[in-house]
Order: C-alpha cells, then structure tokens, then sequence
C-alpha cells in the first residue's frame, strides 16, 4: 500500500505533497482541520491494512458482539427460567445415569410493566404471560423446558405432562 501522508518530527500527519501547494506552506501555519484530517488518516495508514481488510475486521468485530450478545440474552433466559421452577433453589438428581429435576413450582412474577427478557421467551414460545392486577406472571411452556433442559444438560419433569 502505498502511503499517502509522512509523519512531521511532531508527530502530526501531513501529505506527502504537503508544501507544494500555496494553500499550506507545508502545514506550518493555521491548517488545523486539515491537520487532523491528516493525522487521522496517518493513523490509519500506520496500520497498513486496505479498505478491504479493514471493512472485513469491521465485520468480524460486528459478528463477535452479535455473538457475546446473543449469549448474554441466553444466559439472562436460563437464570431466569432455573427461578422460576426453583431450580436455583433444589437439587438435581440421578436415575439412570442421567441428572434430573422436578420443579415444584412454574411461575415468575414481574411488575405491572413485565420482563423484557421474559417477553422474549414469550416470542420464542418458551414461556406463557399472563396479565394480573398488578403484575405480569410468567410461565414455562414445555418447550421452554425442553430448551432449558439442553441449556443445562438436565432433564426436567413437567408436573402437568
């Protein structure tokens, strides 16, 4: 790649033409916002990466955080659903070489306004809502406690099925 700016002893970025025009006189005097210009797109240079490969880290990067946030959501969703059926309260068990567990309740209770993250479990077709007076209570579905069971490698009874 070659580089359109040099570094001056300062540190500031100027073109490598910088000088040969009238307008600057070689960015000595008041250039200031084309200094900047300059020095930005110095910075950028000194990482001697293209468009291209800059545009493609760009999309890696965007992919990563869509990935970290997706797994915040999911890990939000588990900590959520394990309170509700108590699940963070009881033990598992073994039977068959397997780990198991019997909820002994199936219900989260969230303010007038709901649960966003619980909202979301809704869509999924994990939990059912249910409006109260003033609040807004949450239920397991069967799917959500088939999809809770993969997330936390135990099988979990359904009382009512």
């Amino acid at each position: 790649m070659e580089r359109l700016t040099k570094r001056t002893p300062a540190g500031v970025g100027v073109l490598v033409e910088c000088g040969t025009k009238p307008c600057c006189a070689g960015c000595i005097g008041p250039c200031v916002p084309q200094d900047e210009a300059n020095t930005r797109l110095a910075a950028y240079e000194d990482t001697g990466l293209s468009p291209a490969e800059i545009t493609a880290m760009a999309g890696k990067l965007r992919q990563i955080d869509e990935e970290k946030a997706r797994e915040a959501r999911v890990a939000a969703m588990v900590e959520l659903a394990t309170h509700a059926i108590g699940m963070n309260n009881k033990r598992t068990y073994k039977r068959h070489g397997r780990t198991w567990y019997k909820p002994y309740r199936n219900v989260y209770c969230a303010g007038s306004q709901g649960d966003p993250v619980w909202d979301e479990m809704v869509k999924e077709g994990y939990a059912k809502a249910s409006q109260g007076l003033q609040s807004v209570y949450y239920f397991m579905t069967r799917a959500g406690l088939d999809w809770l069971g993969q997330q936390t490698g135990v099988n979990i009874h359904d009382e009512e099925g």
